[in-house]
């Protein structure tokens, strides 16, 4: 019986290492099929400032179509009857007091932070 173990286990191990060897490889190249990914999109031209809305931006892109990008929060606010963009970079400025402050460049709402951590309003 042990002789009959042998020669099974042989045969099995021969048969496992030989099945994996393909019996003919070609050589043929795959051809990839072009992707949609590939293709690129028109570029943004200009904004359209007449189509602005509080939350969206209207794009003209090259192939004369329109992109809106529409926006969780605002990003225009209303300046003398016109959408405007808001504009939150700091500047130097300075408060009623005359105490040197960082302030928003341009939105509906002015904020301001002390320049140091020594004046009496930060």
């Amino acid at each position: 019986m042990s002789r009959f173990r042998k020669l099974t286990a042989a045969f099995l191990c021969l048969a496992l290492l030989l099945l994996p060897i393909p019996d003919k490889v070609s050589g043929e190249e795959v051809q990839e099929l072009p992707s949609l990914h590939q293709a690129t999109a028109p570029k943004i031209l200009r904004e359209v400032v007449d189509k602005r809305e509080r939350n969206v931006k209207h794009f003209l892109r090259e192939d004369w179509t329109t992109l809106a990008a529409v926006y969780p929060d605002e990003v225009h606010f209303e300046e003398q009857g016109k959408l405007v963009e808001m504009d939150n970079r700091l500047e130097s400025g300075t408060d009623e007091l005359g105490t040197l402050v960082l302030q928003n460049r341009k939105n509906a709402f002015q904020v301001r932070f002390a320049k140091t951590s020594q004046a009496a309003k930060l």
